[in-house]
């Protein structure tokens, strides 16, 4: 039986999804500190991020979280980004075997996060 409504695949995810919970989190927020820090562009230099919060599955290859940006060390101006984690095909893989996926988040010299500050989006490719 193939069940497609979202509760549905939330209960038969659920085991995958603690993948992307808690301590991936925390990784996943410092590892953005990471790339913001080392970026190509100057503007993202300057920012970091206070946290990471996994929200839900957009569909088998998008997960959704909120992050938490700040543009200095005052934690009264942090700004709701949201964050999109696009799965690759590694990622994916792993992923759907409940396996931990944080060797597929880039590496700080890789360029595979956008920072679309009006929108307050972030999106990160993992392979």
């Amino acid at each position: 039986m193939v069940c497609h409504s979202e509760q549905c695949l939330f209960a038969c995810n659920r085991d995958r999804m603690e993948g992307l919970k808690d301590n991936f989190c925390l990784f996943l927020e410092y590892r953005i500190c990471e790339l913001l820090a080392n970026s190509n562009h100057t503007k993202l230099r300057g920012i970091w991020c206070d946290g990471v919060a996994f929200d839900r599955m957009i569909d088998e290859e998008t997960a959704y979280f909120t992050a938490w940006i700040a543009k200095t060390s005052d934690a009264r101006k942090e700004e709701k980004y949201d964050l999109f984690l696009y799965l690759g095909k590694v990622s994916l893989e792993l992923y759907q075997k409940g396996l931990d996926i944080r060797a597929c988040v880039p590496d700080t010299g890789q360029t595979d996060i956008f920072v679309h500050m009006p929108k307050k989006e972030i999106y990160l490719h993992l392979r």
